[in-house]
């Protein structure tokens, strides 16, 4: 996957730089405080979800963005999925 955040879109707040995320995967976990390296690519949901989770837990704000950079959130029940915001 390869997405370009384009500055202070999607809730990062860098108004001057564009941010790259790129690796192998369908989906990206991006924390939203941080200009650099500061995301985790995945090809399941179930392992974006758990990185969404275990990020939520340590208090970290961040987004979940498929391969062509739409935003997402995990929707709660039994078996845990991601949908589009």
């Amino acid at each position: 996957m390869r997405v370009v955040i384009e500055a202070s879109k999607n809730g990062i707040p860098y108004p001057v730089f564009n941010r790259v995320i790129e690796g192998p995967g369908y989906y990206a976990v991006v924390l939203t405080g941080y200009a650099g390296c500061g995301y985790t690519t995945h090809d399941s949901e179930f392992d974006t979800i758990q990185q969404s989770k275990k990020l939520e837990q340590q208090g970290f704000s961040h987004l979940i963005m498929n391969e062509k950079g739409g935003a997402m959130a995990v929707i709660s029940g039994p078996e845990p999925w991601l949908n589009f915001t």
